[in-house]
């Protein structure tokens, strides 16, 4: 615009007619120069500028879905483990389930020389029925962590469902290892009124070292690697290693 400017300043002051027509004609050819520079330079800067903003939309976009993808994902395996880890915890406490620990429990309290114990002696009927009501607590908590946990979807599971899941998930695990090491300290209180250890010769010694063993091993297997798949921000909620240990087969029943 200044070279315009400065060519219609220019010819304005020209006196000769000749020159006049030739300046004018000079002037004529810069202006459509300079205009068809100016107009290829604008458009292109605008097409340049429009194009990149797509690129980053769709760039953007594309990260977003990347990230959703991955969410969803990671939140999936979290759902998928912890189902896993309801359904082997139900298993492992259900009462009427063959080979549950509250099964063993129930049937191992049913041995005639159990009862002949038990059933004269106040304290350990007191204890038999204390254990039998948290192991039918256990159960019905499981049963409803179970349920719980079938409705859970990856696209719609919250960072509060998650936080919930871990803590009852943990409390109920707790609550099975407890459960075995009252049982634990019921078979000693037994020994110790002069009762033989049954319990360590087969059938029973099988039940206890080989089913129940297993079963309780697996399911701190599957607690650890629950916590392995849970997001970074929940893992703490979790039992650590040193809560899961493997079921302790050669310092307690035998």
């Amino acid at each position: 615009m200044n070279v315009a400017w400065f060519l219609l300043t220019k010819w304005a002051t020209i006196q000769s007619p000749a020159r006049d027509w030739g300046f004018l004609a000079l002037s004529v050819v810069v202006v459509i120069v300079i205009g068809l520079y100016l107009r290829k330079r604008i458009p292109a800067t605008h097409l340049t500028a429009e194009n990149t903003n797509v690129t980053d939309f769709g760039r953007t976009t594309k990260h977003s879905q990347k990230l959703t993808q991955e969410h969803i994902a990671e939140r999936l395996s979290f759902i998928q483990q912890l189902r896993a880890t309801q359904d082997r915890l139900v298993k492992n406490v259900h009462f009427n389930i063959p080979a549950s620990v509250a099964h063993f429990f129930t049937k191992f309290c049913e041995e005639p020389d159990v009862r002949a114990i038990v059933q004269p002696d106040n304290m350990a009927t007191i204890s038999f029925r204390l254990i039998t009501e948290r192991f039918h607590n256990l159960t019905f908590q499981s049963l409803e962590h179970q349920e719980r946990g079938k409705k859970l979807t990856a696209s719609t599971i919250t960072d509060d469902n998650i936080r919930y899941e871990c803590n009852k998930i943990s409390q109920a695990v707790r609550e099975y290892r407890y459960m075995v090491d009252e049982w634990m300290k019921f078979t000693e209180a037994l020994a110790a009124k002069g009762m033989p250890r049954f319990w360590e010769k087969a059938p029973w010694s099988v039940n206890i070292h080989k089913k129940l063993a297993d079963d309780y091993d697996e399911l701190m297997a599957l607690v650890k690697t629950l916590r392995h798949t849970t997001p970074t921000a929940f893992q703490d909620l979790l039992l650590k290693d040193h809560e899961l240990i493997k079921f302790p087969r050669a310092t307690l029943w035998g």
